[in-house]
């Protein structure tokens, strides 16, 4: 019951618009490179993400306007 009770609290503070999860990840290739190269080559996943994201939602073609744009790097190194 408490967890029912956290996931609608949680709810309440969503605006009520509509939102996408978006995932963008690197090669399988580039792994071992981004490994040595951290900051770098996410900075740069992060940075070219975010463009892509602001710069396809400006095309009237899809939404044409700003939108807001959250990341979230999670590295499985499994």
């Amino acid at each position: 019951m408490k967890v029912l009770n956290i996931v609608f609290l949680r709810n309440k503070e969503l605006l009520p618009v509509p939102y996408y999860h978006v995932i963008f990840t690197l090669p399988h290739e580039l792994r071992a490179f981004a490994r040595r190269h951290q900051q770098k080559v996410y900075g740069l996943l992060i940075k070219s993400a975010a463009h892509s994201i602001l710069k396809l939602a400006a095309d009237p073609h899809y939404v044409g306007g700003r939108v807001g744009v959250m990341a979230v790097l999670r590295i499985p190194w499994a």
